[in-house]
């Protein structure tokens, strides 16, 4: 976990993904002449997001972690902040409805959005 006091979240997403992509490019060495490479997951959240709670702030950014396992792996994601959470459940919504559903879901995305965690 790296908390970066005084970034916003398009900040704490461009470190993440400095972070992510230097571990992408490192090389260790395992055995003599053999050489492992790692990846990993990173989720990022703010404080102008979520409040200052460090319990909410943890749990958003666990959440865009698993966010970011589920969509593939080796990823920077970002968690939502409340107006885009709207605007997903409208856009959800609108199109359960074009498709003639009779009832609506929520949407699948989890909630989330400077707090960083990795995995």
């Amino acid at each position: 976990m790296a908390v970066l006091e005084g970034a916003d979240l398009g900040t704490a997403y461009e470190v993440a993904e400095r972070i992510r992509d230097a571990i992408e490019h490192l090389a260790i060495e395992i055995a003599p002449r053999r050489l492992a490479h790692l990846t990993v997951s990173i989720g990022a959240t703010s404080t102008a997001a979520h409040g200052s709670e460090r319990r909410t702030l943890l749990r958003e950014a666990d959440r865009a972690l698993y966010r970011a396992k589920r969509a593939g792996r080796n990823r920077v994601v970002a968690a939502h902040t409340a107006a885009q959470m709207a605007a997903n459940g409208a856009d959800h919504a609108a199109a359960v409805q074009a498709r003639g559903a009779s009832s609506l879901a929520a949407p699948s995305e989890d909630v989330e959005e400077a707090l960083i965690g990795a995995s």
